[in-house]
């Protein structure tokens, strides 16, 4: 997955969630290409996420940055995110990253949608729905 122009801000509200764990660095961009790791991905706990993006506590890795692009997969559908933020999560081998997602696979969007009309209280969807 190529990663489009960093736009440089947040859309969306975070919404909170529970226990939900995918594969985190299945693939790494370097310079515009997608290089396959040759060890296993890692695993990350997703804390919230939004339309645009998420939090995510996953293994300390020096050579992830601000900007950094890698694929994340839940299941088989897998999104391109770009990190824009890392934070000490109080373990050394821990931290959080905060990610916007730059491509994503419609299985991949259809799940994030499902997980938000879920958390998202009534009266919000109520006023949604009459808008139209």
């Amino acid at each position: 997955m190529a990663a489009p122009p960093d736009p440089g801000r947040r859309l969306g509200e975070r919404i909170p969630i529970g226990d939900v764990f995918l594969s985190w660095r299945v693939e790494e961009t370097n310079d515009r290409k997608v290089r396959r790791m040759k060890r296993e991905p890692e695993i990350a706990r997703l804390l919230d996420i939004s339309v645009s993006g998420g939090a995510m506590v996953a293994p300390t890795a020096d050579d992830i940055r601000r900007g950094s692009v890698l694929v994340v997969q839940l299941g088989n559908a897998q999104a391109a995110v770009r990190v824009r933020r890392t934070q000490d999560f109080g373990e050394p081998e821990w931290r959080i990253y905060g990610v916007e997602f730059v491509e994503t696979q419609p299985s991949f969007l259809d799940w994030i949608n499902h997980l938000l009309d879920g958390r998202r209280p009534p009266e919000l969807i109520e006023s949604w729905n009459r808008s139209f």
